[in-house]
C-alpha cells in the first residue's frame, strides 16, 4: 500500500536474499501509451516510498507490433521510468536479463 493509500500491484515479485535485492516487475503490452506508462510510474513511486528492504524496480516493455515486427518506444516513457529508478526492459532484449532476474 502506498502513502495515497492505494493498493499497487506487481505481475512479478523474485525474493531476494542477505545481498540480493527483492526485484518487483511491472508489464506493459503497450510500450507507447503515455496513460499506461504513468499508472506504472505512480506504482513504482508509491511503492518505493514504502521499501524497508532492497528492492529494484523493472517494466518490460512489448516492442513488438501485433504483425510481431520491432516497433519504437517512445523515449520520454522510458525516461519516465527511468526517472522512478525502475529499469525499463525491452522485451526482445529480455534475455539480457535472465542473469540479473536468478541472482
Amino acid at each position: 500500500m502506498g502513502q495515497s493509500g492505494l493498493t499497487h500491484n506487481f505481475e512479478f515479485s523474485i525474493p531476494g536474499a542477505e545481498n540480493v535485492p527483492r526485484k518487483l516487475i511491472k508489464l506493459l503490452s503497450s510500450a507507447n501509451n503515455s496513460i499506461f506508462a504513468k499508472a506504472i510510474f505512480t506504482d513504482i513511486y508509491e511503492t518505493k516510498q514504502q521499501q524497508v528492504e532492497p528492492t529494484k524496480f523493472f517494466v518490460i516493455l512489448n516492442d513488438r507490433n501485433r504483425k510481431n515486427q520491432p516497433k519504437p518506444v517512445n523515449k520520454d516513457i522510458l525516461e519516465l521510468f527511468n526517472q522512478a529508478g525502475a529499469t525499463p526492459v525491452p522485451y526482445t532484449k529480455r534475455e539480457e536479463y535472465v542473469a540479473t532476474f536468478s541472482e
